[in-house]
């Protein structure tokens, strides 16, 4: 950039006017001292002269093995040589274009002589800096007085929206950061305002755009579709990171109409989009570049992939989400320990709790089914740091598949219902039953029977069975994954009988368990399961516990 070009120069002619005095001053270790070495680690290259006078030497000296702090396991706190190390690093990692040249073939033994201590220094800075990324380091970050003047500042946030949303201007924001500046910084004062509780920091965001939530929704996107079509492993997933991130930030607070306009827009769709091209490039030739990229979209993912509803989970299954997630395998083991826990958790924690809709079970079956199939794919889920979580979730699928296929056999058209009326429960194909005008969900085989059941239990529960077919509808949810809920729930609920009836013998001793209702927790993998008392005037079904021995047999 023109500012970064004029600034190098500066320095070239600052450091040319006087090397003397620059090489002397960067030999010591005062504020003077780091000073001149900030300059002349940054452009001694360009300065001829300096090679000479020895910035070779100043480099090596302040990176001395003696120097070095001892390698320990516990967390080192930065120490002000570090500073010092840190610059004469920066310095000798620009010697590359001398290497090869016999002129300078003193300076390059000097480095490889100093080995050891450069070593040391680097893996003391490793671990004070990169490693050292504990819950209380990161914290300091967030309770920084300058965050939270800056956010609290009238006009600030204001003047960064604005920056960014001229951010795609040929001339650009202007700025020494490799990467796309004003979405990084608006990204971060949008996360430090969460955790500060700031609540109205997104209506500031909206209103300094001019009240137009579908322009930010557009234009975020549009800078994750543009970025994924120019993906550049070692450049340009630095700037797509930023937009994933900025993305997440934005759809953070629940139920902001911001977040739901972002869903609207197909999110779900478009960063799976960008994380299926990042596997591509993973696939075929992966790099350190690509880690950052791959962190944010699985740092997504695991807040977001649900959205507001299971269906954005059977787009992105759709649009290659699984087969991309092993292509990234092999590099989980570059990625910082939280990004692993993240994608893990997908497959552990996310995906599973939606094995009982159809339409997601059907999206997933044939993927699977493919993968596991695929020489290429079988090495990738024999990795031992993914073959576990994946194993399960297919094991899950097996198990779910098995009873949905009779469930789906039952619900087709003429196959045999029971009566809801509890004493009666008489079985007969569907259209010689009559159903429920207001629920839609249960059947009666008489006119007699539905006026029995509406009096002592159906008046309770039909309003609720309506609700949820409603609320089903209005998602846009296919009718056939209510009936497969509730056909594995009963299902479930059958072959789990014995266990039941032990949890209600435990918890309940003196309740009648005609007072009684199964819970099952589809969330929890295995499924969870409890017995409630059933609310007074709530439903209540007129009929006894089995015998202990039809117990027994149901159980076996």
């Amino acid at each position: 950039m023109a500012r970064n070009a004029q600034h190098h120069a500066e320095l070239v002619r600052k450091l040319s006017a006087a090397p003397s005095r620059y090489i002397q001053t960067a030999r010591q270790q005062s504020a003077p001292g780091l000073a001149a070495l900030l300059d002349l680690s940054s452009v001694w290259v360009d300065v001829p002269q300096t090679i000479e006078l020895g910035a070779v030497d100043v480099f090596l000296s302040h990176l001395r093995s003696d120097k070095a702090p001892a390698l320990t396991r516990t967390p080192r706190r930065w120490q002000s040589d570090a500073d010092f190390a840190h610059l004469s690093l920066v310095g000798i990692s620009a010697m590359n274009p001398l290497i090869d040249d016999p002129r300078y073939q003193a300076q390059s033994r000097a480095v490889l002589d100093g080995w050891q201590g450069i070593f040391k220094w680097c893996s003391y800075i490793y671990d004070a800096r990169v490693d050292s990324d504990s819950a209380q380091n990161r914290r300091m970050f967030f309770d920084s007085i300058f965050v939270v003047a800056m956010i609290e500042t009238p006009g600030c946030l204001e003047l960064v929206t604005k920056l960014w949303a001229l951010e795609d201007i040929p001339a650009g924001v202007d700025s020494i950061i490799l990467g796309p500046a004003s979405t990084e910084i608006l990204g971060n004062l949008l996360k430090f305002a969460d955790v500060l509780g700031k609540g109205d920091i997104h209506k500031r965001v909206i209103e300094a755009a001019g009240g137009d939530i579908d322009f930010i929704v557009q234009l975020a996107l549009g800078r994750v579709k543009k970025a994924t079509k120019t993906i550049n492993p070692d450049l340009g997933s630095l700037a797509l990171s930023w937009h994933i991130d900025f993305i997440a930030q934005l759809c953070h607070p629940y139920p902001h109409p911001l977040r739901r306009a972002f869903f609207d827009a197909d999110v779900i769709a478009i960063v799976t989009g960008s994380f299926v091209a990042l596997s591509r490039i993973i696939a075929r030739n992966p790099t350190p570049g690509c880690i950052s990229m791959m962190t944010s979209c699985f740092n997504f993912f695991v807040r977001y992939l649900e959205g507001d509803d299971y269906l954005s989970l059977v787009h992105a299954v759709k649009a290659g989400f699984l087969p991309a997630f092993l292509d990234c395998s092999p590099m989980f083991s570059q990625m910082a320990e939280e990004g692993v826990e993240n994608a893990l958790n997908i497959m552990v924690n996310v995906l599973p709790c939606y094995l009982v809709y159809r339409s997601f079970i059907e999206a997933v079956a044939p993927v699977m089914k493919k993968l596991n199939k695929t020489p290429h794919y079988q090495r990738l889920i024999a990795q031992p740091m993914t073959n576990t979580a994946w194993s399960s979730f297919v094991a899950l699928l097996e198990k779910r598949q098995s009873p949905l296929k009779h469930i789906y056999k039952l619900h087709s058209e003429g196959s045999p219902v029971s009566c809801d009326y509890i004493k009666r429960r008489l079985i007969d194909v569907k259209h010689n039953f009559k159903k429920c005008a207001a629920c839609e969900a249960v059947y009666y085989c008489s006119p007699e029977c539905q006026k029995l059941a509406w009096k002592s239990s159906h008046r309770a529960v039909c309003k609720e069975m309506k609700d949820e077919r409603t609320g089903h509808r209005e998602k846009g949810r296919p009718k056939s994954d209510l009936a497969a809920l509730h056909g594995l729930a009963q299902w479930t609920a059958d072959v789990n009988f014995a266990a039941f009836h032990t949890i209600a013998e435990k918890d309940f001793p003196d309740t009648p368990h005609e007072d009684l209702m199964p819970c099952i927790d589809f969330l929890r993998v295995p499924e969870e399961f409890s017995v409630k008392v059933i609310k007074p005037g709530i439903l209540v079904l007129n009929f006894h516990l089995p015998t202990p021995r039809l117990v027994n047999t149901v159980s076996n």
